[in-house]
C-alpha cells in the first residue's frame, strides 16, 4: 500500500508538473500572438496619425467648432494609448508563463479603458456645451417662456456631464477578477451591491434633471412631477431589492477561489 501510494502521488506530481509546462508553455505562445497583434495596432494607428493629423490640425483652427474637433482628437488619441498599452501589458504578463496574469491584466485594462472613454465623453461633451451650446442658449433664454426652460436645460446639462465622468471614474475602479470572485463566493451581497449602485446613479440624474423639470412652465412642471414619481419609485424598489438581497446571508466557500 505504501509503495502503491508512493507511485500514485508521484503520478499525480508528475502530471501537476506537465500540466504546469503545457499552461505556461501555452501562455508564452498566446503573449506572442498578442505581441504582434500590439505592434500591428500601433503601425496602424501611426500610420492613420501621419495622414489625418494635419487636417485635424487645420479643422481645429475653426472658429466654435475648433475646439470640438480637438477634443474629439483628443478623446480618439487617448483610446488608442489605452488600447495599446493594454495589448503590451497583456503580452507581458502572458509571456511570463501566466494564463490568469494575462487575463487579469487584459480584463483590467478593458475596464480601465472603457472608463477613461467615458471620462473622455464627458469632457468632450462639456467642451462642446461651453463653445457651441452655451452661446446660442444664452441667447435664446432671453425668450420669454423658453428661456426659463432653456436656463434650466443648460445646468441639466453641466450636471449630466459630472454624472457622466462619475461613472467613468465607477467603471475604472471595477476590479474584474475580484469581481466575479464575489460573484462566486457571495453571489446576493455582490448583486445587491450592484443594485444599490444602480439606483444612486438613478438618483442622480434625477437630480441633475431637476433644474429642467422644475421650470416655471405648467406643462413642463407637470411632466416633471410624473418623471420624479417614477424615478424615485424606481430608485426606491431597485434600493429595497439591493438590501434584501445584502441582508441574505449566503457565503459560498469554494476550493478554487
Amino acid at each position: 500500500m505504501a509503495l502503491f501510494g508512493g507511485l500514485f502521488g508521484g503520478g499525480l506530481k508528475g502530471f501537476s508538473g506537465v500540466f504546469t509546462a503545457i499552461s505556461q508553455g501555452f501562455s508564452k505562445f498566446l503573449g506572442k500572438i498578442v505581441d504582434v497583434v500590439a505592434q500591428v495596432f500601433d503601425g496602424v494607428v501611426a500610420a492613420v496619425d501621419k495622414v489625418l493629423d494635419p487636417v485635424l490640425d487645420g479643422l481645429a483652427k475653426i472658429p466654435v467648432l475648433g475646439g470640438t474637433v480637438a477634443a474629439v482628437d483628443n478623446l480618439v488619441g487617448k483610446l488608442t494609448d489605452n488600447l495599446s498599452d493594454t495589448l503590451h501589458s497583456t503580452a507581458d504578463a502572458l509571456l511570463t508563463g501566466s494564463v490568469v496574469g494575462g487575463v487579469g491584466t487584459l480584463l483590467n485594462g478593458v475596464t480601465d479603458t472603457v472608463g477613461a472613454v467615458v471620462n473622455d465623453v464627458a469632457t468632450t461633451v462639456d467642451t462642446t456645451v461651453t463653445n457651441v451650446v452655451d452661446p446660442i442658449l444664452n441667447q435664446l433664454q432671453e425668450v420669454p417662456v423658453l428661456g426659463t426652460i432653456l436656463e434650466g436645460v443648460e445646468t441639466t446639462l453641466d450636471k449630466v456631464v459630472g454624472d457622466v465622468d462619475g461613472l467613468g471614474d465607477y467603471v475604472a475602479d471595477i476590479n474584474p477578477l475580484e469581481l466575479v470572485q464575489d460573484l462566486l463566493t457571495d453571489p446576493l451581497d455582490t448583486l445587491g451591491g450592484v443594485a444599490n449602485d444602480v439606483a444612486g446613479t438613478v438618483d442622480g440624474l434625477l437630480d441633475s434633471l431637476a433644474p429642467t423639470l422644475d421650470a416655471e412652465v405648467p406643462v413642463v412642471e407637470q411632466a416633471g412631477d410624473v418623471v420624479q414619481q417614477v424615478g424615485d419609485g424606481v430608485v426606491g424598489l431597485v434600493n429595497g431589492l439591493g438590501d434584501a438581497l445584502r441582508a441574505i446571508d449566503l457565503d459560498i466557500n469554494l476550493p478554487f477561489v
